[in-house]
């Protein structure tokens, strides 16, 4: 038996025996010798390691399979280890380039590709796939079973309570969410969330994302939100309930329409003219991209890579009076165009109990800033006075891995803002699957 990463030894494939075996048994048999010499000396209850000759010639084997179009058969694929998973799931994320690969080449391709799609899925703490001869009687003698075998992880909720303060506006808010991950084990991934202020602002969201599964050709992606608020320094009331559909989904494109209806009140009927014309009942259609990359060797504590997201929105789609049209890249409330950046520093605490228990610290800073675009003529931009406005916050924490889920206690900062500004300073508590 092979791994995907490293291909079959030659003795899986008797095709490939005998050519293998001319090739290098001119060059290895004093090494073969020297072989049997070392494994006399040794005690028969220790296994013998690797000698550098067993190394070289396994690479060169290796470079051999992959380099060249050796043909092999995929004769069936086993998926292994799924308890509560259905296997439907797990079949999607494979694909079909795996059981038709005609090489071992095309095959250690297809199979480091699908381990990777099996991963992103987020219901596994391992995947692993090897490779095994077929059983005796099946014709062909290149063919092979590839087995997956998968590890379901083991914590399937997630959540998040905060404490977050506003100097400006005097007031407080308690913020939460919770995620359920495998629930009908579809790998698919619920959650809500809910904002509720002192000052009467009440926001709640729920969603589901379902990967591509059979037929389906994109996976589901849905969400439903509720925003009240009452502005207590004026009579006005707004309240917001939206749905967003995702159309398409990949690994690095995401495509999604956006439906809100938006009713504001004024009870005192003190508003201004130009309040007073948003006034009643509004529709809101949008059609949002996405475009993200990810090179980060761990989502969780990265060591090296990147990842960055950008995003257009194009909004007023549906036939109403009221439709607000426009035109955004990377929308954001109160403006056209937004840029933001984080950065995230990890480290050790210098006691070792501490260390042996995997609990870390992390300190972060994050910036941004939105403006509006006036001027149709991009090269009149503001872009000194975007720079000099731009807020920024830091914070820092602690980690606590634990067996059955991981803690993480962050206290943020704004660092700086706007009078008008809504930025929140508190403590922030995690809880995440390890």
């Amino acid at each position: 038996m092979a791994t995907a990463s490293s291909p079959a030894s030659v003795q899986d494939y008797p095709d490939l025996q005998e050519d293998d075996d001319d090739d290098f048994q001119d060059d290895d048999d004093d090494d073969d010798d020297d072989d049997l010499d070392d494994e006399d000396e040794e005690d028969d209850d220790q296994e013998p390691s690797p000698s550098p000759s067993d190394e070289a010639r396994l690479e060169s084997v290796l470079r051999r399979l992959t380099a060249e179009e050796v043909r092999i058969r995929v004769h069936d694929v086993e998926i292994r280890g799924c308890c509560r998973t259905r296997r439907a799931a797990v079949e999607a994320a494979v694909g079909s380039d795996l059981p038709r690969a005609a090489t071992v080449r095309d095959l250690v391709r297809a199979a480091a590709a699908a381990a990777d799609r099996i991963r992103r899925l987020g219901a596994f703490d391992t995947v692993s796939i090897t490779l095994d001869a077929a059983p005796p009687g099946i014709p062909g003698n290149a063919a092979v079973i590839v087995l997956v075998d998968v590890a379901e992880a083991r914590g399937r909720a997630a959540g998040e309570l905060g404490i977050f303060a506003n100097k400006g506006t005097r007031s407080c808010s308690v913020q939460g969410s919770v995620k359920l991950k495998n629930l009908f084990g579809y790998c698919e991934t619920w959650d809500a969330s809910g904002d509720l202020g002192l000052d009467q602002t009440v926001e709640l969201s729920t969603g589901v994302a379902i990967p591509r599964i059979g037929a389906i050709p994109t996976p589901l992606v849905a969400r439903i939100s509720f925003l009240s608020e009452d502005w207590l320094k004026s009579s006005l009331r707004e309240h917001i309930m939206g749905v967003s559909v995702g159309l398409l989904s990949t690994m690095n494109h995401n495509l999604a329409y956006n439906l809100s209806w938006r009713t504001i009140t004024d009870r005192a009927l003190m508003s201004s003219n130009s309040i007073r014309g948003q006034l009643g009942h509004s529709l809101l259609s949008s059609i949002k991209y996405a475009y993200k990359v990810d090179q980060r060797d761990s989502r969780i504590r990265p060591t090296r890579g990147y990842a960055y997201l950008f995003s257009s929105q194009v909004g007023g789609l549906a036939p109403e009076s009221k439709d607000a049209r426009y035109i955004r890249q990377l929308s954001a409330r109160g403006g056209d165009i937004a840029v933001t950046a984080f950065a995230d520093l990890s480290f050790d605490i210098p006691l070792k109990p501490l260390r042996e228990l995997g609990i870390h610290g992390h300190a972060f800073v994050s910036a941004g800033n939105l403006a509006k675009l006036t001027e149709p003529d991009l090269r009149k931009f503001p872009l000194a006075e975007f720079l000099q406005t731009f807020r920024s916050s830091a914070g820092f924490g602690v980690v606590v891995p634990t067996r059955l889920f991981r803690i993480e206690v962050n206290y943020c900062h704004i660092l700086k803002q706007f009078d008008y500004d809504l930025g929140k300073a508190g403590i922030q508590l995690n809880f995440s699957s390890p």
